[in-house]
């Protein structure tokens, strides 16, 4: 049987409309109210028991290591020995000193004008005031002999004069002294020189050197040597050329006050020899 197709009528909406309601607008906040009292503070509670205390010490720690290491050695001393002073030499005051031990001789003539130095090594402080000589034969008369001290140059030569004599025309015998210009302050031990210059070839003096002498004598070739060595044996003293005086009471007019040219003075001439005087230590 064939089938037929049926329309169904659509219904219409029968529900009511929904209605539409108007916004409403929020009002202003009103202004915070006043704060209220503040409650009362609770009480405290109860301070707990105190906890029971430990009575376990921890272990000792170990000590710990040494900062300062070990004292060193001592080392070796950085000043040397004090040295003896020179041999035989007690200054006192107002005293004459010989400088030299070797053997004397006399006779030989000096060249006049020349100067003749003789090193001494002065061990302590001293002011020395005088000089002297021996002469054996007299000098003419006519012309001044002289004396004088000088420093030590590093050479091992006489370098600057620190005092001289007046100068003295005497013609005596026997010993002669004379009065430096000033007396001369030595305040650095160390090695000096004394000086003698010549007037004339007249006169004779006690000294070192000369005829007679053996070799291998007490004398600066033990101190201060020679760049030749029969001289180093020898060696008596050095000299300079000069000119005689001839005007009394100016020694420092030929006395060099710096000398330089030196000859040494061995055993076919003489060396005088020369004492001085401390006056005062220092």
């Amino acid at each position: 049987m064939p089938v037929t197709s049926v329309q169904i009528p659509r219904l219409k909406n029968t529900y009511p409309p929904v209605p539409v309601y108007p916004v409403r607008v929020a009002g202003p906040s009103g202004p915070t109210g006043i704060q209220g009292v503040q409650g009362l503070t609770g009480a405290t509670g109860a301070t707990g028991s105190q906890g029971l205390a430990s009575t376990v010490t921890g272990p000792t720690g170990a000590t710990g290591l040494a900062s300062t290491g070990p004292t060193g050695p001592t080392g070796f001393a950085s000043t040397g020995p004090t040295g003896s002073a020179s041999p035989g030499v007690n200054y006192t005051g107002g005293n004459w000193y010989l400088p030299n031990f070797s053997q004397t001789a006399t006779g030989t003539a000096l060249v006049a004008g020349s100067v003749y130095f003789y090193p001494l090594y002065i061990s302590l402080p001293v002011t020395i005031e005088s000089l002297a000589i021996f002469a054996v034969v007299g000098a003419a008369g006519v012309d001044y002999w002289n004396v004088g001290i000088y420093t030590n140059l590093s050479s091992g030569r006489p370098g600057t004069l620190l005092g001289s004599g007046a100068g003295s025309i005497s013609s005596s015998t026997g010993f002669i002294s004379i009065a430096l210009n000033s007396n001369v302050s030595i305040t650095t031990p160390g090695w000096y020189w004394l000086a003698f210059q010549a007037s004339d070839t007249t006169q004779r003096l006690v000294g070192i050197g000369g005829a007679g002498f053996h070799i291998f004598e007490s004398g600066p070739g033990q101190f201060f040597g020679s760049p030749t060595l029969a001289n180093a044996a020898t060696l008596f003293g050095v000299s300079v050329t000069g000119t005689a005086q001839t005007s009394a009471g100016i020694a420092n007019v030929t006395m060099p006050t710096g000398p330089t040219g030196f000859s040494e003075i061995t055993t076919a001439q003489q060396m005088p020899t020369l004492l001085y005087q401390v006056v005062s230590v220092p």
